[in-house]
C-alpha cells in the first residue's frame, strides 16, 4: 500500500458511541498510472457506528468520494479511503483542483519521485455533519530527475450545496 491513513475518533448523534474518520493521508504517489481496483460498494469509514453491523447511508446530497482517486493515483476501495462528500464537488473542485493536479504534476516524464500529505478537517460543531470534511489541504513534494525538487500546496472548502428550495416568507 503506498498511502497510509490517518485517523480519528469521534461522537455522533445522541448515541454516544464512537465512529472514525480519517484526518490524513500520506504517502508515495505513483509516477504512473496504477491499475484501478474494482469499485465496490463500500461506505465511508465516517458512517460506521462503532458495533453496529450496517453503516449509516451517506448524508443528504453526498455519494462516495475517494480521498485518494482509484483512477491510476493508487487509491484503495477502502472505507479509510473514502469520505462523505457533496457530488457536484466531488466531481469538480475535487478532481480539477487536487487530483488532476497529482496527474498533471506526478505521472509526467521527468519525475523521479513524489509524496503527498493531504489533511481532512471536519466542523464539529452544530452547524456541521461531522461525518463529512469542510475542507481539504495538501502538500506535494516532488522530486525531479535532474535533481531538482518541488513543493506544491494548496487548500480548499467543501462547502454544503445551495438549497434548491428556499420557502416563502411571505414577504
Amino acid at each position: 500500500m503506498a498511502y497510509k491513513y490517518f485517523t480519528e475518533s469521534f461522537r455522533y448523534d445522541v448515541e454516544p458511541k464512537k465512529r472514525k474518520r480519517p484526518i490524513r493521508v500520506a504517502g508515495d504517489v505513483p509516477t504512473t498510472p496504477d491499475k484501478s481496483p474494482v469499485r465496490e460498494d463500500i461506505m465511508p469509514l465516517s458512517l460506521h457506528e462503532e458495533g453496529k453491523f450496517s453503516p449509516d447511508i451517506l448524508p443528504h446530497n453526498t455519494v462516495r468520494g475517494h480521498l485518494i482517486g482509484l483512477d491510476s493515483l493508487g487509491g484503495e476501495e477502502d472505507p479509510d479511503n473514502i469520505v462523505p462528500m457533496y457530488g457536484a464537488f466531488n466531481l469538480s473542485t475535487y478532481k480539477t483542483k487536487f487530483e488532476n493536479v497529482l496527474k498533471g504534476t506526478v505521472q509526467v516524464s521527468g519525475v523521479e519521485s513524489a509524496t503527498l500529505d493531504l489533511r481532512i478537517k471536519y466542523g464539529d460543531d452544530d452547524n456541521s455533519d461531522p461525518r463529512v470534511p469542510i475542507s481539504f489541504s495538501y502538500t506535494l513534494k516532488v522530486s525531479y530527475l535532474n535533481a531538482t525538487g518541488k513543493a506544491y500546496t494548496d487548500s480548499f472548502p467543501h462547502p454544503a450545496p445551495q438549497a434548491a428550495f428556499v420557502p416563502y416568507d411571505g414577504s
